[in-house]
């Protein structure tokens, strides 16, 4: 998913790619244009985020951590902003940007039309399919239906160019709640092809709003075996005081090992403590269960069952972890969350307190 800053409802939160120095060059242009424009024909707007993180675990007493995030948008007319995130996480909390794009709207004065350009985060598949922040230039068009994307893109300092194209939509023209997603991805220096969707549809019910997932990918990369399959259904129930979700994924012939491990993208938590890349699970079947309560105002109470599976040539050929979660959300801003997480190896357990400010 690409974040384009529009009216849309189909765009939410999300991170895209990056692309190589000539286009860091054009990004920092147009930063640069964007924010010389006269204070009095741009509206600029700071925001940011504190989160503080400690842990402790069975092998240490304590870990306590900061990550701080400062973000300006400038919106320099009706078809022009400019969005630079800074980041502090390391021991010094030197600040690096994070993320700097500027985005065109009403492109060639044809309405539906967007370019975003520049450092960006970009996300597919929940995380599950890439999730990275990249250079890129990206074009995208509205539509009843949806959103289409197209354009390049590249992780800072690679020679790998990814060219991308997706459609983002709404099921609501078959008169069902829910969304889907097609993407297809290719780098031309692996010669890695992937081609993705998935289908989330919804309906009401007396007891609460139910939901429904089924998402399958295919790899194919150079040399006959190296290739690569995803698949995963889900459900779940939404009844207000009470949630719960219920997921089966599975990763086949060399989809970790060539494209997630391959690509050294972020993987996709599906736990706290364990994951499934870095050859620990290969071919890894995971199941996840989860329940959810919200005893009182503000407070949600959640426990999670998650269970690897994977062939015998990995680290682990079965793994399985419990997560206890509890969330105290003080006001829009302020939320403080605490947990428990008991995984079957690597440690006896893990605790963690989490508190996070938004301004």
């Amino acid at each position: 998913m690409v974040n384009f800053d529009t009216d849309n409802k189909l765009q939410k939160e999300g991170r895209f790619l990056r692309m190589r120095k000539a286009l860091t060059a054009v990004t920092l242009m147009g930063l640069v244009a964007a924010f010389a424009v006269p204070a009095h024909a741009t509206e600029v707007n700071v925001g940011g985020q504190i989160k503080t993180t400690i842990t402790t675990d069975n092998q240490t007493d304590y870990n306590h951590s900061v990550e701080v995030k400062v973000q300006l948008d400038a919106k320099v007319n009706d078809n022009i902003s400019a969005h630079v995130r800074f980041l502090a996480d390391d021991d010094q909390m030197n600040f690096t940007i994070d993320e700097g794009y500027f985005q065109v709207n009403n492109l060639f004065n044809t309405p539906n039309l967007l370019a975003k350009v520049g450092y960006q985060d970009i996300v597919f598949g929940d995380s599950k399919i890439m999730d990275s922040t990249l250079d890129a230039v990206i074009a995208g068009y509205n539509t009843d239906y949806g959103l289409a994307l197209a354009g390049t893109a590249e992780a800072r300092g690679s020679a790998q160019t990814w060219g991308v194209g997706a459609f983002e939509g709404n099921l609501k023209a078959l008169g069902v709640d829910g969304a889907y997603e097609v993407v297809d991805l290719y780098q031309d220096a692996s010669d890695i092809n992937l081609a993705y969707a998935k289908v989330t549809p919804a309906v009401a019910t007396d007891f609460g709003k139910v939901g429904f997932r089924a998402e399958g990918a295919y790899l194919k990369t150079k040399g006959a075996d190296n290739n690569g399959k995803f698949y995963g259904v889900g459900a779940s129930l939404d009844a207000g005081m009470f949630g719960a979700k219920i997921g089966y994924d599975v990763y086949k012939d060399g989809f970790v090992t060539n494209y997630v491990i391959g690509t050294g993208f972020s993987d996709y938590d599906y736990a706290e403590v364990l994951d499934y890349d870095n050859g620990n699970f290969v071919n890894p079947k995971i199941l996840t269960v989860e329940g959810s309560v919200k005893p009182m105002d503000k407070v949600t109470l959640s426990a999670a069952y998650v269970n690897f599976d994977g062939d015998n040539t990995g680290t682990y050929s079965s793994a399985h972890e419990v997560d206890l979660k509890a969330k105290y959300q003080y006001d829009k801003n302020l939320c403080i969350q605490a947990g428990l997480y008991l995984p079957s190896e690597k440690l006896d357990y893990q605790g963690e307190l989490k508190l996070t400010l938004k301004f």
